[in-house]
């Protein structure tokens, strides 16, 4: 088991096994994504304000682009093609 998902078992109090079976859980809702060593949760579920950053837009922008309006969808693709 590697030391993230330990930490994950430990801090919502659930053992090693059901640790996997979580995080596989959110994987596959996609609640969370793992990139480089990290972990990163989707601002849909998780977020408590109105701005999200550009990485975590980029990472979960297929459910973003669900919820949230075109000329905000907009800016993001702007900021990256150097538009602002």
């Amino acid at each position: 088991m590697d030391a993230m998902r330990k930490r994950i078992g430990e801090v919502i109090g659930i053992g090693e096994s059901q640790a996997k079976r979580f995080i596989k859980r959110m994987t596959d809702t996609g609640m969370k994504v793992k990139r480089a060593k990290r972990y990163y949760l989707n601002p849909i579920y998780f977020l408590n304000g109105k701005h999200v950053n550009d990485e975590l837009y980029w990472l979960f922008r297929t459910q973003l682009n669900d919820v949230l309006p075109k000329g905000v969808q907009d800016s993001y693709v702007q900021r990256r093609d150097g538009g602002l």
